[in-house]
This record gives structure tokens, sequence and C-alpha cells, in this order.
């Protein structure tokens, strides 16, 4: 039991108005601890539970806005609203939205739709394009971080405790990874379902810094993301990573395995060549979160220059790099049969072995354990025959 200290009045109020007590539900007011001097949340009963915000749908009105940002097409119109669309339904849409995807992405996304009650037309599901109109040009189906929330409010409400979002401490830091990161700005996000009690945490990090080019030299510059000038941040990219989390632990049997979430705020309108297409800016997009990174690229009279590139090269990068044991032919294959891409594998090997996602497929397959290796191969054969 621990007391929701805040640091004055105004930031009490705004607080009060949009939470609850954790414990029971009641509503909070405004108490001063006569033995800091500090004013503290709590509700009549002062259980001292902590605070508690319930997610919200958003509203129909919001909802419509965005059916109709969606696409100008009228022979969509009678799905505009639908929720339980049928796969014939589903591919109609896509069809429409994103004709030049593959059949196959659009046939995984169709199945999506069905199976979890989405709706592209409502901003839940996406084919995002990479690498277009270049030999490895691949697509990838990925859902807004608010159609995570809607799946995982139907198996009940839950509510987002300890005032989180929000930036972790130090303390709180040390405590559950040992250590302070100086290089990340790390973010909390507390979920609880009201009917059992039951919370869980999720962590997101966001880089505070990235290398750029500036007058021929790399230099470290700050990572803000795309869509800065709309409102985005990197608090926020870190808040999609740990809410992310959160809600797969909240509802580990409910949520599609494998698809990559996004902020819908700041994806492109669908039918439209998104900003993050690399044909025309060179992006790549992070496939966990939605992020479009802005490439390393040496500038082009400097791509030949070993000087230019060994600026940008730690030369403990240059040591040979650890190798798996994993036959890469079989894998591919297996991958082939599940449509899964490099970056479906690596996710898959993140969340499941909990290694470090960074790199190429292969990068991340040589930090597995001997026995983690077979033990993935493993997994995949038994997909492959499920498939």
């Amino acid at each position: 039991m621990t007391k929701h200290y805040v640091r004055d009045r105004a930031e009490g109020e705004k607080l009060r108005r949009r939470n609850v007590c954790c414990e029971c539900g009641g509503e909070l007011w405004l108490y001063l601890d006569q033995e800091t001097d500090r004013i503290y949340l709590d509700c009549h009963y002062q259980h001292e539970a902590g605070i508690a915000r319930e997610y919200e749908q958003p509203s129909e009105a919001i909802l419509h806005t965005r059916r109709m940002q969606m696409t100008q097409n009228t022979a969509l119109e009678k799905y505009h609203g639908v929720t339980s669309l049928t796969k014939v339904m589903a591919t109609e849409i896509l069809e429409a939205l994103w004709p030049e995807a593959p059949q196959s992405e659009k046939a995984r996304a169709a199945l999506l739709c069905q199976t979890q009650q989405l709706n592209p037309l409502m901003h839940h599901v996406f084919i995002i394009p990479f690498n277009k109109g270049k030999q490895n040009e691949s697509w990838a189906t990925v859902i807004g971080i608010n159609a995570k929330r809607l799946m995982a409010s139907r198996k009940g409400s839950f509510s987002y405790i300890d005032d989180t979002p929000r930036v972790m401490t130090e303390e709180e830091q040390m405590r559950v990874f040992g250590k302070f990161d100086t290089k990340n700005l790390v973010v909390l996000v507390r979920l609880q379902d009201p009917r059992t009690g039951a919370s869980v945490p999720g962590y997101g990090k966001w880089p505070l810094k990235k290398k750029v080019w500036k007058d021929g030299k790399a230099v470290e510059a700050d990572n803000d993301p795309y869509g800065t000038d709309k409102g985005n941040s990197m608090f926020n990219m870190a808040s999609i990573r740990a809410e992310s989390q959160a809600l797969n632990r909240l509802r580990p049997g409910d949520m599609p395995q494998d698809i990559p979430v996004i902020d819908e705020a700041f994806a492109e309108e669908a039918g439209e060549e998104p900003k993050f297409d690399v044909e025309s800016t060179g992006r790549t997009i992070d496939t966990e979160t939605g992020e479009i990174i802005e490439p390393e690229t040496v500038p082009e009279e400097e791509h030949d220059s070993e000087e230019a590139i060994d600026e940008l090269v730690p030369e403990v990068a240059k040591k040979e790099k650890p190798k798996s044991r994993i036959n890469m032919d079989e894998l591919r294959s297996m991958m082939d049969t599940l449509h899964w891409k490099d970056a479906t594998v690596i996710s898959y090997l993140g969340n499941t072995f909990h290694v470090d996602k960074a790199g190429e497929l292969e990068d991340v397959l040589a930090r597995l354990s001997d026995k983690d290796q077979e033990v993935f191969i493993k997994q995949m054969q038994s997909k492959v025959e499920l498939a």
C-alpha cells in the first residue's frame, strides 16, 4: 500500500477527474499528508491502493471521422462501421485500399480482420510496403494500437494504474533492470483487470540519440520520431512499446501473434502512398512500433570511402560476428511456408527468447544459446506441420 503523491493541487485536480481508486473504483479526493506536508490522492475509504484510469473506446463521432478519412471510395461506404467482416468483405476493402500488395499478404490481413473482428476502414489494420519497386520489395500487415486496445477490452474492461504511461524513475529502473539506462527513454505502463485485481507491467524503450551525417561526418542527433510536427514524440513511441507489451501480458491468449503494432494517428490515409514508403524517402519502419527510421546512408560521393565508412562502424563491429548453428536454407523454407518475413521472425525471437532484436535475422539468431536454437527450430517445425 502506497500513497499517490502529486506535485501540487493543480496536478491533483487533473488526475482526480480522470482516475478512480485502484481497489474499490471510488471517487478520488485530495488529502494532505501531515507527516510530509505533501498532497496525495485517495478514495473516501483511504485504501492507499493507487489510482486507475479505465480504458474508454473512441466515441462514435471520432470513429466516423476516421472512417471518412480512410477513403473516399463510395464502393466501400457499405462497410463503414461494420465490425464483423467476413473474409470476402475484408478482401474487398483491402483490394481497394492496397491494390498493389501481394495476394498472400492481403489474404493474411483479411483472415486477421475476420478472426479478430477488425476493419481497415476504422484504422485497425494496415498493409505497409518496404523497399517498394526494388528487388527486395516486401509488404507487412500491421495493426494500430487502438485496435489492440479494442481486442483487449472485448474480454472485459481494463485500467491504466499508477498514473501510467510515464517515464520510469531511476529507482524503478534499478529495481526492475538492475541498472539505470542513460541511452534510452524508458516508459512504464501498468494495466489492471478490475474484475480480478491482477495487474501487469509493460516496459518500452526509445533511443535518445541517433547517428546522422553532417558535413561528411557521423554525429549524434536527437532521435525524434517521424510525425513530431503532428504531435508525435519519443515518449509516445516508447509508450506504444510499453503498452503493447502490457496488453500481451494482460490478455496473453487473445492477442494476435507476430503482428507488429503502430500508432495509427501518424499513418497516412489508406490508399495513398504512405510517407514512410522507402521508395521515395529511403526510410525504413520498425515493425514492432511503427517508428520510421531515417537511414544512416553514406553520402553518394563517399560510398567507396573506407574512412567514411569506418566512422560509422565501431572497432568491435569489425570483428568476426558470431554465427548460429541454424541451417538458414531450411529456416527460409519454413518461413516461406508460414509466410513469415525476417521482421516477423526477429520479433518472435525477441518476444519468446528475450534476445536483442537489433541487426539482421542472422545476427539475432546468433545471440540465441545452442539450446534455444534447437527449441526455436522445433517450434518452427511444429508450426509448419500445423500450417
